[in-house]
């Protein structure tokens, strides 16, 4: 099952790298510290990983890749790092997508349809939801995936 977690929330974030962002020199940069943030976690070296999302916000502070990695980082914590066990992860992740959502938010409103922030909105949205459904909170587990369908529809 362990491993089908790890195939399901990294694939959000192959996705991310999958999607590559613009021509910009810069971007080619976030795009080699996303798909490094990547291999970090299919490696489960959540530091490294973190050192990636880190490196991320600093390039694009405003795109949510950053935020974004850093959500998915707090998640595999929780997911792979602690068996579910450790709560005191709960409050940051559910921080940390938030404030996703308000980074991607923002940057969607910038620059309207971006198909690679509408992703991180989704994806951010998506493992919100995957958590509160891992723990049997099922309407806040709607909610969230609901909310993350939205980005689909843009």
């Amino acid at each position: 099952m362990n491993s089908r977690l790890v195939q399901g929330g990294a694939a959000a974030l192959v996705l991310a790298a999958a999607l590559a962002l613009d021509g910009k020199a810069a971007k080619s940069e976030l795009q080699t510290e996303v798909e490094a943030g990547i291999d970090s976690l299919y490696r489960m070296d959540f530091d490294a990983a973190q050192r990636h999302s880190e490196r991320m916000l600093a390039m694009e502070p405003r795109h949510p890749f950053g935020e974004f990695g850093k959500a998915a980082v707090l998640w595999a914590r929780y997911t792979y790092g602690t068996e579910m066990g450790d709560d005191s992860l709960l409050k940051p992740l559910e921080a940390q997508v938030h404030r996703t959502v308000e980074v991607g938010q923002a940057w969607v409103k910038a620059h309207p349809g971006d198909a690679q922030a509408l992703m991180a909105l989704g994806a951010a949205e998506g493992i919100l939801s995957r958590m509160y459904l891992s723990r049997r909170q099922y309407l806040r587990g709607y909610w969230s995936g609901r909310s993350a369908m939205k980005g689909t529809r843009a």
